[in-house]
């Protein structure tokens, strides 16, 4: 559970530094703003899930007899955060691109009404 917790918080810190860079370019098409984000915040979300991992092996390793129980603790850990990167760099803009799609079409469709 301590693992979970742990990736749930990394994987929403990376999604929230994207999409709030993405917020931060109003005036630029939605694409361009998602990749600017991207290309912005590459390298601190890389340096963030490098660090963890470094930091991560020696659990996962399990050097000593106190630490082999907590071995899967840090694969999972190791994994979560391989995979929430990734995550974080294809499916949170993708997603982000399609919900800010459909609620400009909402602003707009409302305008239109009043």
């Amino acid at each position: 559970m301590i693992g979970c917790i742990f990736l749930i918080g990394m994987a929403a810190k990376n999604s929230i530094l994207l999409v709030d860079e993405a917020h931060k370019n109003p005036d630029l098409d939605i694409k361009d703003a998602i990749l600017l984000a991207c290309k912005k915040r590459v390298r601190p979300i890389l340096m963030t899930s490098m660090t963890l991992i470094a930091g991560m092996i020696p659990v996962a390793i399990g050097l000593n007899e106190a630490s082999k129980q907590r071995t899967s603790l840090g694969i999972i850990i190791i994994g979560g955060i391989i995979s929430s990167t990734l995550l974080a760099f294809f499916v949170i803009p993708s997603c982000y691109y399609y919900i800010e799609k459909i609620r400009r079409w909402i602003l707009l469709k409302t305008n239109n009404i009043f």
